[in-house]
């Protein structure tokens, strides 16, 4: 019976040393360092996390989001369609003023961490039937052609752009040229929009004023890259310090167009007439827009 149990017993150990052997040496089943660890450092390494910010141009909107850089455009808008509420099909991303497609991949667009993309909305048109115009010679042809031709000019974008920029150069004008104040001031700041302003030369208002309308965006555009930079580390001591520093900014202008609206007289020369009078003896000037008499020193 001793020698069975003995025999037992190293058969057991000898089942129990092959079994740890098989665990140890298994791929899987290796006790402490597995060996789908590097594996899953390789992929972990492999894919890129990236943090993003997504600007509405329309209403100034930010959106912050962390994805892989190998997800799609399309991906993409998947998710701003849920913070945004603009629907997929009327998002255009642009990156660097170029619109990605949606097939393209974020690394393939060259968007790193940190970047900033910008939201523009298409304009949705409803779905129009295709006109029947009547054959050639016939009456109401000219009046269809004509029709046809504002609803082309009405359905581009270019042209409508075109048209505003125009309208807006008329009213620039219109309002230089009612008052002799403005004129003269234009004239002195800048002859040559001046001198256009009263030959009727549209073409040189229209391309002023679109300059100014572009630097006006490309500054609009730096500041919100500027705050989703300043806001994406809350815990960052200098960022915080030029916050603060553009929220006191911020209340200079407002303080300062304030005051111009409201007490224009402190920021031009006024002309103020006066009399120089003796009363009793004494010399007195009595200012114009005054309601006391000023003893002179005299």
């Amino acid at each position: 019976d001793k020698e069975k149990k003995g025999r037992v017993s190293l058969s057991l150990l000898s089942a129990l040393h092959c079994k740890r052997r098989e665990r140890d040496t298994h791929p899987i089943l290796k006790v402490g360092e597995s060996s789908l660890k590097p594996q899953r450092d390789k992929e972990k390494k492999g894919r890129g996390m990236v943090q993003i910010t997504i600007v509405d141009a329309d209403t100034d909107g930010a959106f912050a989001f962390e994805v892989d850089d190998s997800e799609t455009v399309e991906n993409v808008k998947a998710l701003l369609e849920v913070q945004s509420e603009v629907p997929l099909a009327q998002q255009d991303l642009l990156f660097n003023m170029a619109v990605l497609s949606n097939e393209t991949t974020l690394k393939g667009a060259g968007v790193a961490n940190g970047d900033m993309l910008m939201l523009r909305r298409r304009a949705s048109m409803p779905a129009r039937r295709a006109p029947s115009y009547p054959q050639a010679g016939q009456p109401g042809q000219p009046q269809l052609q004509g029709l046809e031709a504002a609803i082309g000019q009405f359905l581009n974008p270019q042209a409508q752009a075109q048209s505003r920029l125009r309208q807006e150069a008329i009213n620039f004008r219109r309002i230089v040229m009612s008052n002799s104040d403005t004129l003269h001031q234009l004239m002195v700041q800048h002859p040559q929009l001046g001198t256009a302003c009263i030959n009727e030369d549209y073409n040189y208002i229209e391309q002023h004023l679109q300059k100014q309308q572009q630097a006006e965006e490309r500054k609009r555009r730096e500041e919100l890259r500027t705050i989703a930079q300043l806001n994406s580390d809350p815990f960052d001591v200098d960022a915080q310090i030029k916050i603060e520093e553009r929220i006191r900014q911020k209340n200079v202008e407002e303080n300062m167009e304030a005051a111009m609206e409201h007490m224009p007289e402190s920021f031009g020369s006024v002309v103020m007439l006066y009399v120089d009078c003796v009363l009793n003896k004494v010399r007195h000037v009595l200012l114009s827009r005054s309601t006391e008499m000023t003893p002179s020193p005299s």
